[in-house]
């Protein structure tokens, strides 16, 4: 039981992570695109 309840945590950190990785790349692309729109030049 203890095994599956230190799989089942990892599992959990590793959704955590991925989601965090996720929001990341989503604010670098909004990002972007701003600065598209705006046009630094």
């Amino acid at each position: 039981a203890r095994e599956a309840a230190r799989k089942q945590l990892l599992d959990v950190l590793e959704a955590i992570q991925a989601g965090r990785e996720d929001s990341t790349d989503k604010k670098i692309s909004a990002t972007e695109k701003n600065a598209t729109g705006i046009n630094y030049q």
